[in-house]
């Protein structure tokens, strides 16, 4: 499995090298929603902008990152985000996907992307009054819960310079989170 994964690594580094054009973002991560709510542990959430945790602060930072594929209307896209989850634990995401033709309009474009993202955070277990709804799983090997799931983005970009852009990504993860991040993306392009 490690040789397999190393050689993987081999072909990502050598298609980054021999890129033309490769988008890096920085984001920086704000405000989730819950659909439903968090009723039963609202109460561990200090960071909550509502009584039944519906909106709820999720401070931190997301890297972004997107590399053309052979084909010009593929794009493989990866991100990796650190954060303070909203009951203000350590927690972090990791997605790996590809990412939809980019429509653009002027200085506006609107970007999709779908694949498979890595969560997790520091264990609400060992909260006083944490009612576990089943989402996450417990880790054997340390105090941290996690869960794979399909996972997605709508990413909205104004670019300012032609290798500049303004972004806003919103992740909708219904019915369990809907979440935004702000922040800006460069191109890096061959010349």
């Amino acid at each position: 499995m490690s040789y397999l994964c190393g050689v993987i690594g081999l072909m990502l580094v050598q298609k980054i090298l021999s890129c033309d054009t490769v988008a890096l973002s920085l984001r920086i991560w704000g405000l989730s929603y819950h659909p439903r709510g968090e009723v039963a542990n609202a109460h561990l959430m200090p960071w909550k902008l509502d009584a039944q945790a519906y909106l709820v602060l999720n401070l931190g930072a997301g890297l972004y990152g997107e590399l053309p594929l052979t084909y010009p209307w593929l794009t493989f896209r990866w991100a990796s985000a650190f954060y303070f989850d909203c009951a203000r634990q350590r927690a972090g995401m990791f997605f790996i996907g590809m990412q939809s033709p980019t429509v653009h309009w002027g200085s506006h474009a609107l970007q999709g992307s779908f694949g498979v993202a890595y969560l997790w955070r520091c264990s609400w277990e060992r909260l006083s009054g944490y009612q576990n709804p089943g989402f996450f799983r417990d880790s054997r090997i340390a105090p941290l819960q996690y869960r794979w799931i399909p996972a997605g983005e709508l990413c909205y970009l104004y670019t300012w310079h032609p290798s500049w852009a303004f972004s806003i990504g919103i992740v909708p993860g219904w019915p369990h989170l809907i979440h935004l991040s702000i922040g800006i993306q460069k191109r890096f392009t061959e010349t």
